[in-house]
């Protein structure tokens, strides 16, 4: 009986230590209660996101400078102030800069080397007015509708070197809404021809030979190509189809700058 008495009083002995271990866990649970298991919600889906236009490079604005000579610069430098004469400097060539900064006096080279350190701060609208301002000075009209036909074919050179032209293009409109005529010419889209007055669509495809205009018509959009064809002379649509069938599929490295040269012809046309 001693052994059954021992094996009673072991399992008492479990049983007791297991209710101990419940009662501790219990009084933990109590004064630290566990975080919530529910897992955390699944996060939002984020459309993909639209590449940034490049921002506008001031640079192109001031390319007119690198042909004019030491001492026009110095004289616009002397008139407009040292913000002025600080966008000058950023733009010369080391050589000439060093020479136009040793020409002022030491007071003037401070306060251009000062208000230089601050020009990436400038908004795209201030470079513009600056970059007017500067021509207009180097190079005065001698009548305001003449000077209005260089503003225009200044700006329309500029719009088409630069690589950040929908940036360029926001600052013309705040800026110059007077030549609002030339900013819309080169808002147009590839997408946006079949739109365009028939007689600009015409202008432009007279102006093109067969072949630029069957390389391009090869790689546009389907609906962009049917307008341009329909837009066509009968007897010219007929060589444009028959040649496009005879070229079959052409590489981009052809195609590709054939598109870009027609949204270029009819940025440069308007009517």
């Amino acid at each position: 009986m001693d052994w059954l008495l021992l094996v009673v009083s072991a399992l008492a002995l479990v049983a007791t230590v297991g209710a101990a271990k419940i009662l501790l866990r219990y009084r933990r649970s109590r004064n630290h209660p566990l975080k919530d298991s529910t897992p955390p919600p699944l996060p939002l889906t984020r459309p993909p996101a639209v590449p940034s236009q490049p921002a506008l490079d001031p640079g192109h604005l001031f390319d007119f400078l690198r042909k004019q000579p030491d001492t026009d610069i110095y004289r616009v430098m002397n008139m407009e102030g040292p913000l002025i004469g600080a966008v000058i400097a950023r733009f010369l060539p080391l050589d000439q800069r060093a020479r136009l900064l040793q020409s002022l006096s030491p007071k003037e080279r401070i306060d251009v080397e000062r208000l230089g350190t601050r020009l990436n701060e400038m908004p795209s609208s201030e470079f513009i007015r600056i970059a007017d301002t500067i021509r207009r000075r180097l190079f005065p009209a001698s009548a305001v509708n003449e000077g209005k036909r260089d503003d225009y074919s200044f700006w329309a050179e500029t719009l088409e070197r630069t690589q950040s032209r929908q940036a360029l293009i926001a600052s013309l409109e705040k800026t110059r809404p007077d030549l609002k005529e030339l900013w819309e010419r080169y808002q147009v889209k590839l997408e946006d021809i079949p739109s365009l007055p028939r007689p600009r669509i015409e202008a432009v495809l007279s102006a093109l030979t067969d072949k630029e205009l069957s390389l391009a018509l090869s790689a546009c959009p389907r609906e962009v190509a049917e307008s341009l064809v329909t837009d066509l002379p009968p007897n010219r649509r007929k060589r444009i189809l028959l040649r496009i069938r005879a070229q079959g599929a052409l590489p981009r490295s052809l195609t590709e700058p054939a598109v870009k040269a027609l949204v270029r012809r009819f940025h440069e046309r308007s009517l």
